[in-house]
């Protein structure tokens, strides 16, 4: 759980991890988790594989861009993807065999939200001019700590809908409060962004979101 913070708060804190270095920084810590678990799982048989609803459809992807890459003329640019690639699967499969418990994985979610909203609370800074913007590419668009703000909106695009989930599941009075700002502070962040396929895309998710609430509500 440690390990899969370290990744949650740094990736979107290191300018959207697309610095070469950032990324090695997260293989490695990739690479320590995976020497942890996999005496755990084959030798000790603590952790048993989990499977989940959508492994098809991710190996299914996964051979897609293997096969796609093969007719790529750019040879290491698509070998390098694929190690990004799949780099992004490992850290799912961690996260789905490791947090078990709604404690776990309400602690993870906590982690996420205060991180967007810590960064989200930076990047407004950043537009109104207190601090330094100078890594933006467009000055003009709140980009937080992300170079583009097409990657900080697709960033917010999925806390977002997370921040409202805690907001109409948290029984809590404090921490619905707390959910609440960081709804408010994420949204006006990510309106400022200027991403038209970032409000496309959240706009789309969040009528999907309103759907399966609403089937819910009716199955119930």
């Amino acid at each position: 759980l440690s390990l899969l913070a370290l990744i949650l708060i740094s990736a979107p804190i290191a300018r959207g991890a697309v610095n070469p270095c950032v990324f090695m920084a997260i293989y490695i810590i990739i690479l320590f988790a995976l020497l942890i678990s996999i005496p755990r799982i084959f030798v000790n048989g603590e952790i048993r594989i989990r499977r989940t609803p959508i492994d098809i459809a991710i190996l299914l992807f996964f051979l897609a861009a293997v096969i796609s890459s093969l007719n790529s003329r750019y040879i290491y640019g698509s070998v390098t993807e694929l190690i990004r690639l799949g780099n992004l699967g490992m850290v799912f499969y961690i996260a789905v065999n490791f947090i078990r418990t709604e404690k776990d994985i309400k602690r993870v979610l906590d982690i996420v939200l205060i991180t967007a909203g810590a960064i989200a609370i930076f990047g407004v800074l950043q537009y109104l001019g207190v601090l330094d913007r100078s890594w933006w590419d467009n000055p003009r668009f709140l980009s937080a700590t992300f170079v583009n703000h097409n990657h900080f909106a697709g960033y917010l695009e999925l806390v977002i809908p997370v921040c409202l989930g805690m907001i109409l599941t948290e029984t809590d009075t404090g921490k619905k409060a707390l959910y609440i700002y960081l709804f408010l502070i994420l949204s006006a962040a990510f309106l400022l962004s200027m991403s038209r396929g970032g409000w496309l895309s959240l706009s789309i998710a969040m009528t999907f979101m309103a759907w399966i609430m609403f089937k819910k509500g009716q199955d119930r």
